[in-house]
């Protein structure tokens, strides 16, 4: 099969033919030799030799989450000689991190990728002690992969259209990871400073805890729109959605045939694998998992009305989890049979879940709840691999104890998002995990009753694990009283480094703003905070100021239908461009949340609140423009 991409540069066009020989692999265009592509300062071979090495230890990795090839970037024009002079925190600066697609099995050969403009590092200095003697020899890389005729490459990493400026960043990220300060806190990877030809122990390394360090605004967006592939040696590839489309084009083909022979069938426009009004027998399972291993890519398998042995499914889903490219099951209608052929038990309506990312979503429309949690128990317990698990509580009703039971049982499980908790025995089942350490916690469209939200302090006062809370999707809080509990609670917490948080109907001087000001001024967790419906003073936003530029604690902020001085708002607006308040918005619109739930897929969850108090929270399933005010212009987003 030919591939062809047709570039320009100088006035010249380029075509560049790709040939697909092998399922998994993708022959990258030849690389310039010009003098003007790598700087004299680096070894290409010597950069293509360590990234080889590399590449060697992580194929090692039969099981990954996260995509294992990275770079970073400095996401301002930096200039290290003002940084130095001025003394300047080097782990106060704002990097971003792009993905390589694993599109062949050479280095050079490997293509830059990314979604959107990347994604904004948060605890630069923990990262680097992780990542930064990894992230020098894919820079190293970097350097040889750029060229003159890859000139797209500028527009997919959000910089500038200028090579020069590419270059620039690429060596100013060089030079800052070979500051004598940087490389002390890289120390504890396995490379050391006497030998920088070793690659780094991927042990070492741990790659999952990647997605913990990036800020992203939709984890259920694939990182760098990369998908996870088995290829057909067995090992996994992290590839772009186009590479993904052709291998996979490439595949069914090898293996439609096969799976017809035992009635299945596939859909190919969307990689569909359909098991239809089958009794599945132990070769069946043994034929599908076969083929699932071997390079064939199916995005999403479905049982419809089909019978299948008790043991001959864990072992199928076992393989579609964890050894697979599917990230998405559908089950309508499954008939589990014992040893003895027999009903063990009957799932009768739909069940959905996807996997990806490291997050194990679940939801269901049975409100047979007993097949329910039985059917999700089986599958859950199949789980080696990931390590977020997102729920809607109102699958558990009833029966919070199983889904406590089942946490306890799954290790692997370290973050949680829960959507609808707003009753106390969920509650407890989340905070009462006895084996599990739980070490992040979002509560989406939750602790809307002030009973319920007061209870979730008091559990808060016992855990001694969490590191992040996200409320900031929860509701909007906009009781002083409750809000004086929460920053009570959370002042004595010992764990919390990250909270998330959301706050309406803030009056100037008035207790919300007290309370926020004395919070910030005295606990470094409040890291993202939206506000909605508030009058903003300039009291507040020198708080503000102050937490972003001496604490570099606060580096997200929201602010719907709020009121501010012209001047405040440039305050942020400047502290932004500097790379130091990674995220600001300020819209006239009402906050919305938008979330996919099991009361339909395109459900927005509004908060309506007045000066005072939260008026109301409700459904809408309806296509919206938002308007967005920033930089004193409206501007109209999709």
């Amino acid at each position: 099969m030919l591939f062809f991409r047709l570039y320009s540069s100088k006035g010249i066009f380029y075509l560049y033919v790709f040939v697909l020989d092998k399922p998994a692999i993708i022959t990258n265009p030849p690389k310039s030799t010009s003098s003007s592509i790598v700087p004299i300062d680096v070894n290409v071979d010597e950069a293509v030799k360590q990234m080889k090495d590399l590449m060697k230890q992580i194929d090692q990795l039969k099981e990954s989450t996260t995509p294992r090839y990275f770079f970073i970037l400095p996401a301002k024009d930096y200039d290290l000689k003002m940084i130095d002079d001025h003394h300047q925190n080097l782990f106060n600066l704002h990097f971003k991190l792009y993905f390589l697609c694993e599109c062949s099995n050479d280095p050079t050969g490997l293509h830059i990728v990314a979604s959107s403009d990347g994604y904004s590092i948060r605890r630069l200095k923990e990262f680097l002690t992780r990542f930064g003697q990894y992230l020098q020899i894919t820079l190293n890389l970097v350097n040889v992969l750029v060229s003159p005729d890859e000139l797209i490459i500028s527009q997919q990493i959000g910089i500038s259209n200028s090579l020069n400026n590419i270059k620039q960043k690429i060596n100013f990220a060089k030079k800052f990871l070979n500051k004598p300060e940087i490389r002390l806190v890289s120390e504890n990877s396995s490379l050391t400073q006497n030998n920088v030809s070793r690659s780094p122990l991927i042990k070492d390394i741990d790659l999952e805890e990647l997605p913990n360090y990036l800020e992203r605004h939709d984890s259920t967006q694939f990182l760098g729109n990369l998908y996870r592939i088995i290829a057909h040696d067995g090992n996994i590839r992290w590839i772009y959605q186009q590479h993904y489309e052709i291998i996979s084009d490439k595949t069914s083909n090898d293996f439609i045939k096969t799976i017809k022979t035992i009635g299945a069938e596939f859909n190919q426009e969307n990689k569909e694998l359909i098991l239809n009004k089958l009794k599945l027998t132990s070769a069946n399972v043994k034929l599908i998992s076969g083929i699932l291993t071997k390079g064939f890519i199916v995005s999403k398998m479905v049982f419809n009305n089909c019978s299948i042995h008790e043991g001959d499914f864990e072992k199928l889903v076992d393989i579609i989890f964890n050894r697979s490219s599917i990230y998405s099951l559908e089950v309508h209608q499954l008939d589990i049979l014992n040893y003895f052929g027999y009903s063990k038990y009957i799932y009768g309506h739909q069940l959905k879940i996807s996997f990806f990312n490291n997050l194990f979503n679940i939801t269901s429309t049975d409100y047979n709840q007993s097949a329910n949690v039985l059917l999700i128990e089986k599958i859950f317990s199949q789980n080696k691999i990931h390590r977020i698990l997102e729920i809607s509580a109102a699958d558990f009703l009833e029966y919070e104890q199983q889904l406590q039971q089942s946490l306890d049982t799954n290790t692997m499980i370290t973050e949680l998002i829960v959507n609808h908790a707003n009753n106390i025995e969920i509650l407890n089942s989340i905070f009462q995990i006895k084996i599990n350490k739980l070490e992040r916690l979002k509560l989406v469209a939750s602790l809307r009753l002030s009973s319920v939200a007061n209870h979730f302090c008091e559990l808060l006062k016992s855990n001694e694990t969490l590191i992040e809370l996200n409320l900031i999707d929860s509701t909007t809080f906009s009781d002083a009283d409750f809000l004086e509990n929460l920053f009570q609670v959370l002042k004595q917490h010992k764990s919390i480094k990250q909270l998330h948080l959301h706050i309406s109907s803030i009056e100037n001087s008035d207790k919300k703003e007290n309370l926020l000001i004395n919070y910030l001024q005295n606990n470094r967790s409040l890291s993202h905070l939206r506000l909605s419906e508030s009058k903003i003073s300039s009291r507040l936003i020198r708080q503000f100021v102050d937490s972003i530029e001496k604490h570099h604690s606060l580096i997200h902020l929201e602010f719907y239908r709020c009121q501010f001085k012209e001047n405040d708002v440039q305050q942020l607006e400047t502290l932004e461009n500097q790379g130091k308040l990674f995220y600001l918005l300020i819209s006239q619109e009402l906050c919305q949340v938008n979330k996919k739930s099991k009361y339909g897929e395109n459900t927005f969850c509004f908060f309506l609140t007045s000066r005072h108090r939260l008026l109301s929270t409700f459904f809408g399933c309806f296509y919206q423009k938002k308007f967005v005010l920033k930089e004193s212009n409206l501007k109209t987003s999709e």
